[in-house]
């Protein structure tokens, strides 16, 4: 079992994203933690004129020597969001909400390499913010898609290249999709 299975077993919106990475899983995961996919989300959802609406923004909620789970919490019923703190992010359920889940799992491949892969979790609160998620996910979907496509692309370089970064973060530039979906980058 997944520790994304924890915080979010049923969903209304999920993709898969896969990689296959010539690195060890601990090079990997060492990159992922490098590369700051939180901060183009925030960025993303500021540019939209919806920061007041961020009730968690994205944080890390879990973190294993294989797989690290991510949230953040979102409402879309119009008024500003109430904040919620990340360890009560799994039981949240107040109306108006979507939460986002999404994990960064690394498992080791056949030889030297290793499976890079994330799963995002979409979950809605209610009936109403599901109406709302699906009403909106035609703009919300392709930007969750490509993100999500920006950060595997950017672990597996990163991962890949001959040395890690000493301090910080890398951002990836600005970039969802209803439904499940498997994506494979090679």
């Amino acid at each position: 079992m997944n520790q994304i299975d924890t915080y979010a077993p049923s969903f209304d919106a999920t993709e898969t994203r896969v990689a296959l990475v010539d690195a060890a899983p601990e090079t990997v995961l060492a990159a992922a933690e490098r590369v700051d996919v939180a901060r183009t989300v925030v960025q993303a959802i500021e540019a939209l004129g919806l920061g007041d609406r961020l009730a968690l923004a994205p944080a890390r909620l879990a973190a294993g020597s294989r797989e690290h789970v991510y949230g953040m919490a979102w409402r879309v019923d119009g008024d500003p969001a109430e904040t919620v703190h990340p360890q009560q992010l799994r039981a949240f359920d107040d109306r108006g909400y979507v939460k986002v889940f999404w994990n960064v799992r690394v498992e080791a491949g056949s030889e030297t390499g290793s499976l890079l892969s994330t799963t995002s979790r979409v979950v809605s609160t209610d009936d109403e913010s599901r109406e709302r998620l699906d009403a909106a996910w035609s703009v919300f979907g392709p930007v969750a898609t490509a993100l999500a496509a920006r950060a595997i692309t950017a672990v597996k370089e990163l991962s890949e290249s001959d040395e890690l970064p000493a301090v910080g973060a890398l951002h990836i530039p600005a970039g969802h999709r209803r439904g499940s979906g498997l994506a494979v980058a090679a």
